[in-house]
């Protein structure tokens, strides 16, 4: 039922007007309780794919117009893949109505694995008795030591404006050093980039993002971008809704915008930073060869010369 409730077709107009109609939706999952009864030893691998996948069937609730979201279980796990002796214990004598793994229901009686014998221990547990002051012995004097001198931190290098231009075939330029210290602190950042559009340009968005949530306290990233007559829309809408899964699933929403006008290109964090690049996101020279140097690193690829502004707006 989770999978059905996190798959991209819901986000269909049928599907979201069927949920504004709504006032409550039961949801009942049972994976993780099935996984650990039938495969406790294996299920740990796969718990946090189920969580991740509950996580994002948060966000889709929140979507379709749900404000309130309540997870409850009826029970937990302890989780012994391997007991060992001593772990175990047998079945007390009695009339059992109804037998389970972790309990017993009807009339019995406790023997020494169940309760007979650690019942009084329980009720009158043995406790380290206190010495008297004749007995206690006298403390030893405490020695002294040279007092350490506090070792220096290293303080944080206070943000700045910068106005600088890369040249062309320059390196060493990353979404990480460029954007990656003015994302610090906060909690959405805006792009406006009109040409998210070729697949290397979609792979900049997604490194871009791979920058912005680093920082733990960004949840929102918002795109606004355009398109034109030559731009394959369905196969955007699909890789860009991966990009939007995978978000979903580290707690951060990512909103795509269009605007047929957008011509300048910035980013907009919601603690007064903005970066102004000239050539926005895709300002890399497309490499000699994917199995070269700069291929996947991108501080060691090439750059198109553009200019960037680094300023704070006033709030």
């Amino acid at each position: 039922m989770l999978d059905r409730l996190v798959a991209p077709h819901l986000q269909e107009r049928g599907h979201r007007v069927a949920y504004f109609m709504v006032e409550r939706l039961v949801l009942r999952s049972t994976e993780i309780d099935s996984h650990l009864e039938a495969n406790p030893d294996t299920t740990l691998g796969i718990l946090s794919h189920i969580l991740r996948t509950l996580r994002v069937a948060v966000h889709r609730l929140k979507e379709q117009g749900f404000n309130q979201v309540i997870i409850a279980t009826d029970h937990g796990f302890f989780l012994n893949g391997q007991p060992e002796a001593g772990d175990l214990c047998t079945r007390p004598p009695g009339d059992w109505t109804s037998l389970h793994d972790r309990a017993l229901l009807g009339e019995g009686v406790s023997d020494a694995q169940n309760g007979g014998d650690r019942q009084l221990a329980t009720l009158e547990p043995s406790r380290r008795r206190l010495k008297t002051p004749e007995e206690a012995p006298s403390p030893a004097p405490e020695p002294t030591a040279e007092p350490e001198s506090a070792a220096p931190v290293a303080a944080m290098p206070a943000l700045a404006e910068q106005h600088y231009t890369i040249g062309y075939g320059d390196t060493g330029h990353t979404y990480d050093s460029i954007v990656g210290p003015y994302v610090a602190g906060a909690k959405a950042v805006t792009v406006e980039d009109p040409y998210i559009r070729a697949g290397h340009q979609i792979n900049n968005l997604v490194r871009f993002c791979e920058t912005v949530v680093k920082q733990p306290t960004v949840r929102k990233i918002q795109l606004i971008t355009s398109y034109d007559e030559k731009t394959d829309v369905k196969a955007l809408a699909e890789k860009v809704e991966e990009l939007k899964q995978s978000l979903l699933e580290i707690d951060v929403v990512l909103d795509v915008k269009l605007n047929e006008n957008l011509h300048d290109r910035e980013i907009r964090m919601d603690n007064g930073w903005v970066v102004k690049i000239g050539r926005g996101l895709d300002f890399y020279q497309k490499p000699d060869s994917w199995f070269g140097i700069g291929a996947n690193d991108y501080s060691l690829r090439r750059c198109l010369e553009t200019k960037v502004d680094i300023f704070r707006e006033e709030t």
